[in-house]
């Protein structure tokens, strides 16, 4: 391995190791600002992922009102029927469906 990518790797890895591994006490200040705020942002993100990922619209129609809507839970098929039998990514495009959905005129 050539000697530049050898002290980069070296100088990554005491970098983490500074960051993540000791002892808070050595820290100084803006080492320890720095793995606040990097812990601080993994912890966020872990929790927030799978909320933004679950996200999913259905075009729904009620049963009762014959009205159709986007809804984010899926129609249970009594009182609200599924309409395309389709999930979608953003509300953007179960809107353009629900309005092209021969069912919802």
């Amino acid at each position: 391995m050539p000697a530049p990518y050898r002290e980069l790797i070296l100088s990554v890895r005491q970098f983490w190791q500074n960051v993540l591994l000791v002892n808070p006490d050595h820290l100084n200040g803006s080492t320890r600002m720095i793995r606040t705020y990097l812990l601080t942002g993994l912890m966020v993100a872990a929790f927030i992922a799978p909320a933004v990922a679950a996200t999913e619209y259905y075009v729904a129609k009620d049963a009762a009102t014959k009205k159709c809507s986007v809804v984010m839970k899926k129609p249970d098929g009594k009182k609200m029927m599924d309409v395309g039998m389709m999930a979608y990514k953003t509300k953007a495009d179960a809107d353009k469906a629900m309005k092209a959905s021969a069912d919802c005129k």
